[in-house]
């Protein structure tokens, strides 16, 4: 290190697949705001040098992207992309596959265990909702913005590669 000092710290994060159907949904947008918010909070209140964000979800990647831009210091994004596919009967399903489940289960066309195995086997790793919903819409703009280490949003495609991807990019951005 060349003497600076590494700070981590969190912001909320609401997940609209969670606050679906309830008054939950009311408070999800909103929250973007509260990320932007709480992040130029800490980065103007502990004056940093440069910003590196680890987002994934919903809201808080653009939240993410609104402080990054609010605060006009170096800033890099580093995202785990997109969850792998699950794979149920045979064949591969996501986030989407679960909300037909849940409408086939209601008209008796599924039963409840049917459903029950779908849910379980549709996200089974880490990263954001499979699907071109906010959060990977907004990771693939990080990439066009070129603030997100290339390739990240293949990382979960190539997992056992990606210790060293992210060692190389890592490397890289502090020789830079």
């Amino acid at each position: 290190m060349a003497g600076g000092v590494p700070m981590e710290f969190n912001t909320i994060g609401i997940c609209d697949g969670l606050a679906m159907n309830h008054i939950g949904m009311k408070y999800s947008l909103v929250t973007r705001n509260i990320v932007a918010d709480s992040i130029e909070a800490v980065a103007m209140a502990t004056p940093f040098d440069a910003i590196v964000f680890m987002p994934s979800c919903d809201k808080v990647v653009p939240g993410m992207l609104i402080a990054a831009a609010r605060l006009n210091i170096p800033a890099i994004f580093i995202s785990g992309g997109a969850m792998l596919a699950g794979v149920y009967k045979g064949k591969k399903i996501g986030l989407s596959n679960v909300f037909e489940a849940v409408g086939s289960y209601n008209t008796g066309k599924i039963t409840k265990k049917e459903l029950n195995s779908v849910e379980e086997m549709a996200c089974p790793t880490c990263g954001s909702c499979a699907g071109m919903y906010t959060a990977n819409t907004m990771n693939c703009l990080t990439e066009a913005l070129e603030w997100d280490f290339l390739e990240m949003e293949q990382f979960q495609q190539y997992f056992q590669k990606g210790q060293d991807l992210l060692k190389k990019q890592v490397c890289k951005l502090w020789k830079f």
